[in-house]
């Protein structure tokens, strides 16, 4: 896999990305990408859709370096730039073991490593409990007006009446976050369809969701 931009002696350049999915079961319409920052041709950002993004790691001369914790000191990070490419590219140290990343349908990476047991997975937030809309931030945003600043919660059960439906197919549920944590009325949502597509928004008293926990099958994040 390499990362960065090709073709630079050309009209147009060619960048290559690592893109996420919509949700977990539709592989279309990207809410976010990771590739190497247009200006700073040393940066890795991730970008969501709407054009806020995150730097996630920078190529200090002579490694690769996240901003997050990982196990980066597993692999072999190497990094060319000429004046046809500029990228960056990796493989495990001693080929013991295979590894790869995904960014996920909410921004975050997931770090895969097969092993005889199986396979381990590690988990990289984007985000380290601030959540601002900048590039120094979360990509997720929490509007100032706000006074509640805690995660979503995940809960099983059905959506009340009271609430707003977005059907979009373009719409995941990093997109239904966005739209909830937008309106400080918004007190749980949810994906509209099976497949994780769509939004439903509830607008009604927190208190009244705990009754439908564990009444429905349904994720609702509160």
């Amino acid at each position: 896999m390499k990362l960065g931009l090709f073709d630079l002696e050309k009209d147009h350049i060619t960048i290559h990305f690592l893109v996420s999915w919509l949700s977990p079961l539709v592989p279309t319409t990207v809410p976010f990408s990771l590739s190497i920052d247009w200006n700073n041709r040393t940066l890795y950002n991730v970008w969501r859709r709407d054009g806020v993004f995150r730097q996630i790691g920078f190529w200090d001369g002579h490694s690769f370096r996240f901003f997050f914790e990982s196990a980066s000191d597993s692999y072999n990070f190497t990094f060319v730039s000429t004046n046809k490419e500029i990228y960056v590219t990796f493989n495990t140290k001693g080929n013991n073991s295979f590894s790869w990343f995904v960014l996920t349908s909410t921004g975050e990476i997931n770090e895969f490593t097969l092993l005889d047991q199986g396979i381990a997975i590690v988990n990289h937030t984007m985000c380290d409990g601030t959540s601002v809309v900048n590039s120094n931030g979360s990509l997720i945003p929490m509007p100032s007006m706000c006074g509640d600043n805690d995660k979503f919660s995940e809960i099983r059960g059905s959506m009340p009446n009271s609430m707003i439906v977005r059907g979009s197919v373009r719409l995941g549920p990093s997109d239904c976050e966005i739209m909830c944590r937008s309106n400080c009325s918004c007190t749980a949502y949810a994906s509209f369809r099976d497949d994780g597509t769509g939004c439903e928004l509830y607008y009604g008293d927190k208190k009244d969701l705990l009754n439908i926990i564990g009444k429905g099958n349904g994720i609702i994040y509160v």
